[in-house]
C-alpha cells in the first residue's frame, strides 16, 4: 500500500492515481493479498471482465506496476485482446 501511494505522488498525478485505482480494483477482484496474486488471477480477471481492449491494456499496465512493486521477475500475462495484436 505504501509503495503504491508513493508511486501515485510522483510524475503525472492524475494518470498515476488512476493506475493505482486500477491496481486496487484488481486486488479486490482477486480477493487475496497482493503477494499471493499470480498469473491465474490475471487470466481469470481478463476472462471474467468485459472491458474494451484499451481498458484491458490499461489494466495490464496497472498489473505490471503491481508486479514491479512485488519484485516479480517476469511480466504478468497480457490480455487476450493485446495478444491478438502482437501475434
Amino acid at each position: 500500500h505504501f509503495r503504491l501511494q508513493r508511486y501515485a505522488k510522483k510524475g503525472g498525478k492524475i494518470h498515476r492515481k488512476e493506475k493505482v485505482k486500477k491496481v486496487y480494483r484488481f486486488i479486490k477482484f482477486c480477493g487475496c493479498p497482493g503477494a499471493q496474486i499470480g498469473n491465474k488471477h490475471v487470466k481469470r480477471f481478463f476472462s471474467e471482465t468485459n472491458y474494451r481492449p484499451k481498458t484491458q491494456l490499461d489494466y495490464f499496465y496497472a498489473i505490471c506496476l503491481l508486479w514491479e512493486e512485488l519484485g516479480r521477475s517476469r511480466p504478468p500475462p497480457r490480455p487476450p485482446s493485446a495478444q491478438d495484436k502482437t501475434q
